[in-house]
C-alpha cells in the first residue's frame, strides 16, 4: 500500500535553510493554469469561512450553490494522498477540512502533520505495540484516533483571525502587561503582578505570557493593539481573558463542528479534550453513550487515546515555527514531551514509548552524528552567512543539551550517549 512517510524526512537537507513560520495563506493564485475566475471563487469561499461558526459557514455556502462542493473537490485533488491514506474520512469530514483549509492553511497543515505523526505510531512499520494494547483496552479504534488527529483543530475556524494569527512575542506581551498594570494598579501591586508573570514564564517551557496577560492589555501596547481590542470587543469577544483562554474555546467548538455533521461522532470526546484541562469524565459524556458515541471507555482518568492525540499535537506545535516563535529541533521536541508528562499532561508510560520509538528512528538515520558533522562542515566551509551559522550553532546546542537529558532519562542507550561538547 502507498505510504507517505513522516519519519523519513530529509532532515539534513532542511538544515540548509532557516525554519520559517507556516504561510497562513495558500499560494493558489501563483499556481499555473488557475483562471482568474477560480481565484475569485476561492476568495469568495475564504470570506464565507470567516462567518464565525461552522453552522453559519454552511448557511452562507448554501447561498452560493455548488461553491462548497467545488472547493471540496479542489482540496481532494490537492491532498489526494488523504483519499488513499485516510479512507475512513466521510463527506462531512471533507467538508469540515475544506472549510478549515479555506479559513487558515497553517492550521490545516498542522492538523495534517498531527495526523501523520500519530499514523506513524499506530500504522507504522512496525507500529508501537503498546498503543494498540491500550486502545484495545479502552475500546478505541485506530481510525477514531486518526480521524480525531486530522480534525482536532477544526473549531479554530470559529475564532477571529486576529486571535488565531496573533503574532505578538512574549516580550511584547510583557511590555503590554507592564503598561496595563501601571495604568490599573498602584506601584506595589504593579510590581507584584509584573514579577508574578516573570516567575510564571520562567517556570516551564510551555508557560507563555499569553496564558496570564489579559488580551485587553494590548490596547496599552500601541495603536494597532488598541484597535484590535476595540474590534474584538464589538464582536462580543471577552477581552478580559488571556489570549490562550480565548483560543482554548476552539476545543469545544471542534466538538460542536463534528456534531453538526454527525451527531453520533466517535471523535468528539477526543477533539474536545486534546488540550489539558481535566479528566474525561462520565459527567461530561454519560455512560449510555460512552461506547457508541465516543469510541472509548470513559473513566475519571485521562484516556490513552487522548494521550496519543496530545503527543502528536504537542510535538508538532513545539517542533514547528510560528510567526511569534522559532521551531525546535527533534531531540529538543521529544524531551519536551517528557517534560509535559512530568507535569501530568500526558501519561508517562505512553510518552516514554512514543519518545523511545522516535529516538530509535533518529538513531537509525544517524541524525545526531550527521547534524554535528553538518555544523562542523558549515563552520569550516563557510557556506552559511554569519547570522545563519549562529542560528545553526544555537539549534545544535539545543539539540546537544536535549540529547544529554534523554541520556540521563535512559531513553537513549548508553552507547549513544558519548557526545562531544
Amino acid at each position: 500500500m502507498l505510504r507517505v512517510s513522516f519519519r523519513r524526512r530529509k532532515r539534513m537537507k532542511n538544515m540548509r535553510k532557516e525554519t520559517k513560520p507556516d504561510d497562513h495563506q495558500p499560494r493558489i493564485a501563483q499556481a499555473e493554469g488557475i483562471s482568474e475566475e477560480k481565484v475569485e471563487r476561492r476568495k469568495q469561499a475564504e470570506t464565507i469561512t470567516e462567518a464565525g461558526s461552522y453552522e453559519r459557514i454552511l448557511e452562507e455556502f448554501a447561498k452560493a450553490p455548488g461553491l462548497l462542493e467545488e472547493m471540496t473537490e479542489d482540496l481532494k485533488r490537492r491532498e489526494a494522498f488523504l483519499i488513499t491514506e485516510a479512507p475512513y474520512l466521510s463527506e462531512g469530514d471533507w467538508r469540515i477540512l475544506t472549510c478549515l483549509e479555506l479559513f487558515d492553511r497553517a492550521t490545516f497543515e498542522h492538523c495534517e502533520r498531527t495526523w501523520g505523526l500519530a499514523k506513524e505510531k499506530l500504522e507504522g512499520d512496525p507500529p508501537v505495540a503498546l498503543f494498540h494494547e491500550l486502545l484495545a483496552k479502552e475500546g478505541a479504534s485506530v481510525e477514531s484516533v486518526l480521524r480525531a488527529c486530522l480534525l482536532h483543530d477544526c473549531g479554530k475556524m470559529c475564532l477571529d483571525k486576529k486571535i488565531l494569527n496573533d503574532a505578538h512575542t512574549d516580550g511584547e506581551w510583557k511590555i503590554a502587561n507592564e503598561r496595563f498594570c501601571g495604568r490599573m494598579y498602584g506601584p506595589d501591586e504593579r510590581e507584584r503582578k509584573i514579577a508574578e508573570l516573570d516567575v510564571y514564564v520562567g517556570e516551564h517551557p510551555a508557560h507563555r505570557a499569553i496564558h496570564r496577560v489579559p488580551y485587553k492589555a494590548l490596547a496599552d501596547l500601541d495603536e494597532e493593539g488598541r484597535q484590535a481590542v476595540e474590534e474584538l470587543q464589538a464582536k462580543g469577544v471577552d477581552v478580559s481573558l488571556p489570549l490562550a483562554d480565548i483560543i482554548a474555546t476552539h476545543q469545544k467548538r471542534s466538538g460542536e463542528t463534528l456534531g453538526l455533521e454527525n451527531a453520533d461522532d466517535s471523535a468528539v470526546v477526543l477533539v474536545e479534550n486534546h488540550h489539558p484541562g481535566g479528566p474525561v469524565s462520565e459527567e461530561q459524556y454519560p455512560a449510555a453513550i460512552s461506547i457508541v458515541r465516543t469510541g472509548v471507555t470513559l473513566s475519571t482518568e485521562m484516556s490513552h487515546a487522548i494521550d496519543i492525540l496530545r503527543l502528536s499535537d504537542i510535538y508538532d506545535a513545539y517542533h514547528s515555527a510560528r510567526v511569534y516563535k522559532p521551531g525546535h529541533p527533534s531531540f529538543a521536541a521529544l524531551e519536551y514531551l517528557l517534560c509535559e508528562a512530568d507535569r501530568g499532561v500526558i501519561d508517562k508510560t505512553v510518552a516514554e514509548a512514543w519518545v523511545k520509538d522516535s529516538v530509535g528512528d533518529l538513531d537509525q538515520e544517524g541524525y545526531f552524528t550527521n547534524f554535528a558533522e553538518y555544523v562542523e562542515q558549515a563552520e569550516i566551509e563557510g557556506f552559511r552567512s554569519e547570522s545563519e551559522l549562529l542560528a545553526l550553532q544555537q539549534q545544535f546546542e539545543e539539540e546537544r543539551v536535549a540529547h544529554e537529558k534523554l541520556c540521563d532519562r535512559r531513553i537513549i542507550e548508553s552507547a549513544s550517549c558519548i557526545v562531544t561538547k
